[in-house]
């Protein structure tokens, strides 16, 4: 086909397009420490505002008295140092400062921050593991069909090969290649950004700096946190594409690959001196011959293909009945080879469909693994392939979920919390209603029995509203229908129904085990009008 000089500019192009990705993942990303830069900003106004202005020490000052603290965030810490150092009159007086009256509340209200800011930074972990994942997933299916499909439109036969899958992708994401997964590169920035956010806390405290002075010293520390977060996952996004393009060569037999950098003003010496170098697939290895060589690195690979190779691809996509040679034009789009290639292929689909619905199925693991414990699949792959590949036991699994939620105390249910469906709601609260004749005491005045039940309908209630994942409607059904106390139960009783104080009491013990028909409506109809609204399947408890 065409010169190595076409597939060279044509790699660096499917490159660019996978770093512009990258980019609007750490966009998002950047927002999150965004947000929580402004949140501190405004906490820390109100702790520091026209505070510790007449005995602040230097900014100069300040870092060294912290260097001198084994954690230096540490406020507790900071004031047994000031109390061994009273020989420095401006530390005394800042430690007196420190601990008078007036800023004690101040100060309870500082260490509360702080341990907000830990909360914050777990938080943002999170949010940014689940938002790379999901981007690394989508770009290692990516280069993986994608360099495929450039190994034959190149060698212009269209050959078999093995589909991707999830599996494949988590072994090269989770992969240590520089020392440490993503995730826990992820994992050691926040917390540096954490570490670094107390220290300046401590350092606003004791300089007295201005409410502007402290807005730009956390906004600086922050938008370091959110441009380590875009350097790791433009990295990682060259590693995982470079990894994943490996993965195709392996599959269609390539030996030697060529090391293309891109070359411009912002290139490196070491790519620059890798550019056009071959080396075995064999021997492939991230920062020494294959990229990223480097932080931010741009560099790719183009398979080297011999004429021998080429031929033997085209005796591989040779028909043995017709002895035809299934061909890949040149001018053959990637959505065309796709969508005759991948998507005609049932292993292909099967596999595509896994990775399409990866989020949903990694949610609906996590919720498996909370009902079922050691009896779940011990993996989310070994769900995957029981959900696609074994309908008995899937089948088996749904079938016996219900049954395994009801017999399950709120007590045990703490993963569960948020993320039962409305129906998967609405009948374990059934099945602990009806427990609700069984545990009252019944040598107790028939009064207190009433009592009893009437306080553990209510907890039945509460708790299944906090296991429900529709807080939209648990929010309503609070609001129309919330708790009654047992007086105003008895209360309501004889006014809607006319009862005397006797007969509402045995009612509230005959009725304690009947669920409200209104709920169940009610959350019927709002589940429909959201599915309606949202195009969403309406049996979301499967």
């Amino acid at each position: 086909m065409s010169s190595q000089l076409y597939w060279e500019r044509r790699k660096a192009q499917r490159m660019f397009e996978y770093m512009q990705s990258a980019e609007d993942t750490a966009d998002e990303i950047a927002q999150l420490y965004y947000k929580a830069s402004g949140y501190l900003t405004h906490q820390s106004n109100q702790i520091f505002e026209k505070f510790l202005t007449k005995h602040g020490l230097s900014v100069a000052d300040a870092y060294r008295l912290l260097n001198t603290l084994q954690d230096r965030g540490s406020l507790d810490e900071l004031k047994m140092v000031l109390a061994v150092t009273k020989d420095r009159q401006a530390h005394a007086d800042l430690l007196a400062e420190l601990e008078a009256p007036a800023y004690q509340a101040r100060l309870e209200r500082l260490k509360q921050l702080q341990n907000e800011l830990d909360r914050t930074m777990v938080t943002i972990y999170g949010q940014e593991k689940a938002r790379n994942t999901v981007h690394y997933v989508d770009l290692g299916r990516e280069a993986y069909y994608k360099s495929m499909f450039d190994i034959q439109q190149r060698a212009g036969a269209a050959f078999d090969f093995t589909g991707v899958d999830r599996e494949l992708i988590d072994r090269v994401m989770n992969s240590k290649w520089s020392g440490i997964n993503y995730s826990n590169r992820i994992w050691n920035n926040t917390q540096a950004l954490a570490q670094g956010l107390k220290e300046e806390l401590l350092i606003n405290l004791v300089t007295g700096r201005t409410e502007r002075e402290v807005a730009e010293a956390i906004a600086n520390k922050f938008g370091q946190g959110a441009s380590n977060a875009r350097r790791l996952v433009r990295t990682e996004s060259c590693y995982l594409a470079n990894q994943m393009e490996m993965q195709s060569y392996e599959a269609a037999g390539i030996e030697t690959y060529i090391y293309v950098a891109t070359l411009d003003l912002r290139t490196s010496e070491v790519c620059r001196e890798l550019d056009g170098k071959r080396f075995p697939v064999s021997k492939q290895e991230p920062g020494k011959n294959c990229p990223p060589m480097h932080p931010w690195c741009r560099s790719t690979t183009i398979c080297d293909v011999s004429p021998e190779e080429l031929a033997q691809m085209k005796r591989r996509a040779r028909d043995p009945n017709t002895g035809k040679t299934d061909t890949v034009p040149a001018d053959m789009t990637y959505e065309q080879w796709y969508a005759k290639y991948v998507k005609g292929r049932p292993e292909a689909e099967q596999k595509e469909t896994m990775l399409q619905n990866r989020r949903a199925d990694q949610q609906q693991y996590d919720k498996y693994k909370a009902i079922y414990g050691k009896d779940a699949p011990d993996s989310f792959a070994d769900f995957q392939k029981m959900k696609y590949n074994n309908s008995e036991k899937w089948s088996a699994l749904k079938d016996g979920k219900q049954d395994r939620i009801n017999q399950m105390e709120f007590s045990e249910m703490g993963d569960l919390v948020g993320k039962l469906g409305n129906k998967e709601t609405r009948m374990w609260y059934k099945a602990h209603d009806e427990k609700i004749p069984d545990m009252i005491d019944r040598t107790l005045p028939i009064e207190e029995q009433a009592k009893q039940a009437c306080r553990l309908r209510n907890e039945n209630r509460t708790n299944a509203r906090d296991l429900m994942r529709d807080q939209e409607t648990r929010r309503k059904l609070d609001e129309e229908q919330p708790n009654k106390t047992f007086e105003e139960l008895i209360d309501s009783k004889m006014e809607r129904k006319g009862m005397t104080y006797e007969q509402a009491v045995e009612d509230i013990i005959k009725t304690s085990r009947k669920t409200n028909k209104q709920v169940k409506k009610h959350c019927t109809v709002i589940q429909r009008e959201t599915a309606g609204r949202c195009g969403w399947n309406l049996n979301p408890d499967v």
